[in-house]
């Protein structure tokens, strides 16, 4: 397995994925190394397995040495649209700084936006190299497959598997949250304060909304600015931050407890977080962009990123609407396991 040379150290769901399947693929007999700074003779494994279109100029790098050394090598890509969003997140994060840092005039919010609406597209991540030389890519399902497909054409093969989630099925003690918060009959919502997860749109959504807001963070963040201005953005319910890393228990509590778990991220693949919330039996609100409805399909309440309108539309019905039990038995097959032996499927055919 080889990665960024961070990955261990500033982990990301790329890391995540890395090794909850590095280690079911352990459990069922298969030798894997991880390898994220070339300590290994290529030439002594059957298969190289590769993650994250998002460095495209390191996985390149790493790509070369594979087929240098004659080695046939997979990418899980985790390949993101750039085009249909990466200018207008930052252009929003931009806007909704403007926003707080002016005392939040709610009559002046569209006037924030209007650069968000005239941005142009990004460009698209070029990972054609690697693309084009890989023995397989791995997409997290149809509509990112649908990405590389049309991104990549020369590819020679593009198969998909469904991820996993962390948590156990337990429902954790309720009692250490009542302790913890004080509060019930909340908005959740797991994840770094960060542009990408749009923390700062979902409370905007929920701004004039007497709803109590829940954030576990992590206690980490890689943008203090956005950080900073989460905790002073200013709305008539209460707003908490879960802002130390809670364990599996805790966190098993909360996604049971919340009336709604909100990701209202701009890019998804699926989101295992949302697979998580979704486990324990609470609705959830999700992006449109990206694999989720691979995976939820029509049980989840989808919106748009961008519009804090759509947030709180979606939020709001996700918490008046009794629990989609579809939304269960829609991702029952979304185990590591199960993901494992779709990888080790992959790895056997091109061996």
């Amino acid at each position: 397995m080889c990665n960024r040379e961070n990955a261990l150290s500033n982990p990301g769901g790329d890391t995540t994925v890395m090794l909850r399947i590095s280690e079911e693929l352990r459990a069922i007999g298969i030798d894997v190394d991880i390898d994220l700074i070339f300590e290994k003779d290529m030439r002594h494994y059957d298969i190289i397995h590769l993650h994250n279109f998002a460095t495209p100029d390191h996985t390149r790098y790493v790509a070369e040495k594979c087929v240098k050394s004659g080695t046939p090598y997979v990418v899980t890509t985790m390949c993101e649209d750039w085009p249909l969003f990466y200018n207008q997140m930052h252009e929003q994060m931009l806007a909704m700084y403007h926003y707080v840092n002016d005392g939040q005039p709610a009559e002046r919010f569209k006037h924030y936006l209007q650069k968000v609406r005239n941005c142009k597209p990004a460009e698209k991540l070029d990972n054609t190299w690697t693309a084009d030389h890989a023995s397989c890519l791995i997409a997290s399902g149809e509509r990112e497959k649908e990405t590389l497909e049309r991104d990549y054409p020369e590819t020679k093969n593009i198969s998909t598997y469904r991820l996993g989630s962390n948590l156990s099925s337990d429902t954790g003690d309720e009692s250490r949250l009542n302790k913890l918060l004080k509060t019930s009959d909340f908005v959740f919502c797991v994840g770094r304060l960060e542009t990408r997860k749009n923390q700062l749109t979902l409370l905007k959504a929920l701004e004039d909304h007497d709803i109590p807001v829940v954030f576990a963070t992590g206690g980490f963040t890689y943008q203090p600015l956005y950080s900073s201005a989460c905790t002073a953005f200013k709305r008539r319910g209460k707003t908490y931050f879960l802002n130390s890393r809670i364990d599996d228990d805790l966190l098993a509590s909360a996604y049971t407890a919340a009336r709604v778990h909100v990701l209202p991220s701009w890019y998804e693949l699926p989101g295992i977080v949302s697979l998580e919330a979704a486990k324990r039996g609470t609705n959830i609100v999700v992006t449109d962009n990206g694999t989720a409805r691979d995976y939820f399909g029509n049980s989840a309440f989808y919106c748009e990123p961008g519009d804090p309108e759509s947030i709180c539309n979606a939020t709001l019905e996700a918490m008046s609407t009794p629990f989609r039990h579809g939304l269960v038995d829609a991702i029952s097959d979304c185990t590591w396991p199960n993901a494992a032996k779709q990888i080790l499927d992959i790895y056997q055919r091109i061996v």
